[in-house]
């Protein structure tokens, strides 16, 4: 062989093994990814769980959207990993089954929904809340795992805890975290952020109870005081009962000595809140510079309870149980009597007091109003029984069932509110949700190995339950996902002790694999093209404020872009009402201009004709929308087109009866109508405006005979504004003659 062809073959084989190391290499790195796959899911969970109630708790949409793609995208990631380890049940636990049949019962009350649009973007929220259970669920290992996640949890609780006392010390200017004297912090409602924070400061004292190393049980003391007084700074009468609630539940699920240290580090931690509450809160409602310094007073005490436990531990350890009850009480008789002086002062504060009376109090409108939410709730159940109203079904309909006139988006009782929504299905799925968990915590109780963090986890779940059942904690979906996370997490350990991994390959588990795959597909794709229609409107909405105050020129580039925004906007998100309506008010001023221009009368008719159609999807979309019915009747005014003016208007009046915005919009619109008839001498129409007009009377005099004069009421009172009644008086004189 020539020294040519040597150098040929050698330069082959040399490329040829290049060619495989390179592949070796990728696939090394391949492996290596997938081998880390594991710790990359829990880390991904993690920032699922601890980021949620820094976004206004995921309240407007934007956000929310934001993590439909992040939690589907981490549910994919879990079920690689669990087809990698060749386990193909992700459903196994009675839990798991309860979970899904709920998630069930807000898919099925998508049918005859009352809002559609909003009855979507509900089951959505409920779908990711599934798909958390499950990522959390089936990303545990190993019991480290769960205290890890737990960990990120009260970790989330003091980030919360920390910025609402930024921001009362005037150093954080997170809009709205604190304000009228009390702590809103990042959720935005003082009742949602004290639940939120006193549910994780009963997990943070599982932590310490179980705890060993001293810094650490330092820093859960000190994360449970910080939360305390954050929980103290809102006021929320309704969190400090639960409070109590669940650690009364806490403390009774401890096991042995563990109750006693459970008790301290509550105890412990609560006089250090509430000593430097005594002294920060003065200091952030006063008109002068707030003092930070009073927030060591707390660390201090914290820091002297930490040592005083560490010394109980050695005398336990060292000289047994007697010793440690005659140390116990000996110390409680000493700090009895500064103590007893501090709780005087403490309590002299008018606020605390003032809340305080108001738990018992039953006629407190708190109470009452909670109490007619409940009974309007209940009568809508009546009437949508079986699968409900679908989700914002309650916004929609609670006027018409109202005998006063009150505003609120949320009935203030989950309960009620999944009944609503989802129908006797939806409570029925809720119920057996809650019983099974119930279930599985009884039998955790003897067989976990680890019962003081479970049974805090259990203690805070259930907690968050109760509370859900005066307040609207639940309908934050920061609060919620945290529900979700906390029984996620006891279904990992009741799945770990209870249930063995399937490696069969049985077609129900290709059917499961599939089934959750287009769970997390459907987040990302949903996620991804509202979050893109989210934004379109934003520019387009800013476009069209621009206009007005822009140059002549630049007017017409401003209305074209708003107009192709919206376009997008729509064609991405068909469930949006808002975006449907702007859509329509955009070619209702097309119209206009081209009604004033040169334009052929058949294009004209047919962009009248977009425009009806437009209207019809929005206001299908959103029936019950005064602020949508309004930005329609503004569209179909643009075109003339008095029919669907009318039409409109009279729907206002149905939705909400008791406003009388809504009779003076019915009573100018007819009004308009009969001007134009009679100004046209269309005779017969105009008495069928006027008639319809006359007819307002009646009906805001058969609604006021509803109306409970007992509550307050709270907007215009339902009487007939002077203008209005002149026209009235107008219409039957016309009729007369």
């Amino acid at each position: 062989m020539s020294a040519k062809a040597k150098n040929k073959k050698n330069k082959k084989n040399k490329n040829l093994n290049n060619a495989l190391c390179g592949q070796a290499t990728e696939a090394t790195d391949k492996k290596v990814i997938l081998d880390y796959l594991p710790s990359i899911t829990l880390v991904a969970a993690a920032v699922l769980i601890f980021y949620p109630p820094f976004f206004q708790g995921l309240f407007f949409s934007e956000e929310m959207f934001i993590t439909h793609i992040l939690t589907g995208s981490i549910l994919l990631l879990v079920i690689v990993q669990k087809w990698r380890q060749r386990d193909f049940a992700l459903i196994r636990t009675p839990l798991d089954w309860a979970v899904a049949a709920f998630t069930l019962a807000y898919l099925i009350s998508l049918i005859g929904a009352v809002h559609p649009g909003e009855a979507w973007y509900g089951f959505l929220k409920v779908l990711n809340y599934f798909a958390v259970y499950l990522i959390i669920s089936n990303v545990i290992r190993n019991f480290d795992d769960i205290q890890t996640l737990t960990r990120v949890l009260v970790a989330s609780g003091v980030g919360v805890a920390a910025i609402g006392i930024l921001a009362a010390l005037g150093y954080s200017d997170y809009p709205g975290a604190f304000r009228g004297g009390a702590i809103y912090s990042t959720l935005q409602y003082s009742n949602t952020t004290a639940a939120f924070l006193a549910v994780l400061s009963l997990i943070a004292t599982g932590l310490w109870t179980r705890e060993r190393g001293r810094s650490l049980k330092v820093i859960y003391l000190l994360a449970i005081s910080i939360m305390t007084l954050v929980v103290l700074a809102t006021f929320s009468k309704g969190a400090w009962l639960i409070y109590g609630v669940g650690a009364v539940l806490l403390i009774i699920g401890m096991p042995g000595v563990y109750r006693f240290k459970a008790i301290y580090g509550l105890v412990a931690s609560s006089i250090a809140a509430a000593v430097t509450f005594q002294k920060f809160y003065p200091t952030v409602t006063a008109e002068s510079t707030s003092d930070v310094s009073y927030l060591l007073i707390g660390a201090v005490v914290v820091l002297a309870a930490a040592f005083l436990w560490e010394v109980l531990e050695y005398l336990f350890r060292s000289k047994g149980a007697v010793t440690i009850a005659l140390t116990t009480i000996l110390l409680l008789i000493i700090i009895a009597v500064p103590l007893g002086t501090f709780g005087q002062e403490f309590f002299s504060g008018q606020n605390i007091t003032q809340e305080l009376s108001g738990l018992l109090d039953f006629e407190n409108n708190s109470y009452t109003s909670r109490m007619d939410f409940n009974r309007w709730a209940w009568e809508i159940v009546k009437d949508y029984p079986i699968n409900g109203t679908g989700a914002g079904g309650w916004n929609a309909l609670y006027h018409q069932y109202q005998d006063y006139l009150a505003w609120t988006s949320e009935v203030h009782n989950h309960f009620m509110q999944v009944w609503v929504e989802a129908g006797i299905i939806g409570f029925l799925s809720w119920i057996v949700l809650l019983g099974t968990l119930i279930y599985c915590l009884y039998r955790l109780k003897n067989r976990s190995h680890d019962r003081m963090l479970i049974w805090g986890l259990a203690a805070a779940g259930l907690a968050l339950v109760i509370h859900s059942a005066i307040d609207f904690d639940f309908s934050l979906p920061a609060v919620f996902i945290l529900f979700w996370t906390l029984i996620g997490l006891l279904n990992g350990v009741y799945k770990s002790i209870y249930t063995e991994s399937q490696h069969s390959t049985q077609p129900r588990y290709f059917i499961e694999y599939a089934v959750f795959i287009i769970l997390g597909g459907t987040l990302i794709i949903t996620g991804t093209m509202y979050l893109s229609a989210y934004q379109s409107a934003q520019q387009g909405a800013r476009a069209l404020q621009q206009i007005e105050m822009a140059e002549e020129g630049k007017q017409s580039d401003l209305f074209r872009t708003a107009a192709e925004e919206f376009e997008k906007a729509v064609s991405l998100d068909k469930y949006n009402a808002e975006y449907q309506a702007e859509w329509a008010h955009i070619n209702a001023l097309q119209y206009k201009t081209m009604a004033g221009s040169s334009v052929p009368q058949s294009a004209l008719q047919a962009k009248a004709e977009q425009v009806r159609s437009e209207i019809e999807v929005a206001d299908a979309l959103k029936p019950h929308d005064l602020q949508i019915k309004r930005r329609l009747i503004e569209s179909a005014i643009l075109i003339g087109d008095l029919r669907s003016i009318i039409n409109l208007a009279e729907k206002s009046v149905y939705s909400n009866p008791n406003d009388i915005n809504a009779y003076n919009l019915y009573a100018n619109s007819l009004w308009e109508g009969f001007q134009f008839y009679l100004a046209r001498q269309e005779l017969d129409n105009a008495k069928v405006y006027a008639s319809k007009l006359i007819e307002i009377e009646r009906l805001i005099n058969d609604q006021q005979a509803k109306i409970n004069t007992d509550r307050p009421w709270s907007s215009n009172p339902l009487i007939i504004p002077e203008d209005v009644q002149g026209k009235i008086n107008q219409a039957k004189q016309f009729l007369e003659k």
